[in-house]
């Protein structure tokens, strides 16, 4: 029996990034894709499917407009130099106005308002991003995305660093994979009650058990 597969509704700012997740992970999931959560719903159902198993939500969106020019290719820039100086990195971070609040908030909204798992995906969150994720916004879990290895003295171009990205990607699919269906595996029905229902399965077998010792009692 070919087992149905999950339906994912990942939520991005950038349509690189839904791409490179589409083309990776859409041979395993059913994903719906979009900048909000609105359109990835509604992108999801052009996929046959209501109601996604997870919801999987970026971090960092666009709080307003930048007076950066040409802002994606500074941000690309930006996470190049992440890897040699983590500092300068979130300082272009501010400059483009981008901050976790709008993840954040789609989080609290989705929990609110679904019963699936939510889970952070995010390549610029921080630690103390991921401990309000887990203490504050009670997210189902934080994934962090796949980063190339970067030689520091080499220079590359926007077209160069994608590559790399989706190089990276491509090389963590299976780990993201997994990642994904065991959250998910997590919050069935079944994983959330198995304790319970252990439990009364073993009531109902001491009780069946102590009423064949009577009956066979009684029938001596």
């Amino acid at each position: 029996m070919v087992r149905r597969k999950y339906a994912v509704c990942f939520i991005d700012d950038q349509e690189d990034e839904i791409a490179r997740f589409r083309r990776e992970l859409g041979e395993r999931f059913t994903i719906g894709a979009g900048t909000s959560i609105d359109m990835a719903l509604n992108d999801l159902k052009t996929h046959g499917r209501s109601e996604p198993d997870l919801f999987l939500v970026d971090l960092y969106f666009s709080a307003g407009p930048s007076n950066l020019p040409d802002p994606p290719a500074t941000l690309n820039r930006a996470r190049a130099d992440l890897l040699a100086a983590e500092a300068n990195f979130y300082s272009v971070l501010a400059q483009l106005r981008q901050t976790p609040d709008e993840g954040f908030r789609m989080a609290r909204e989705l929990q609110g308002s679904h019963s699936q798992p939510v889970v952070i995906f995010t390549r610029k969150g921080t630690l103390d991003n991921a401990i309000r994720a887990y203490e504050d916004e009670k997210v189902s879990a934080v994934i962090k995305k796949p980063d190339p290895p970067i030689n520091q003295e080499e220079t590359f171009t926007s077209s160069d660093l994608a590559k790399l990205y989706d190089e990276a990607f491509a090389n963590e699919a299976d780990h993201i994979s997994s990642v994904i269906e065991s959250i998910i595996r997590r919050s069935t029905w079944w994983a959330k009650h198995r304790t319970m229902m252990l439990g009364i399965a073993a009531s109902f077998v001491v009780g069946v058990v102590s009423s064949l010792v009577v009956s066979l009692s009684l029938a001596l």
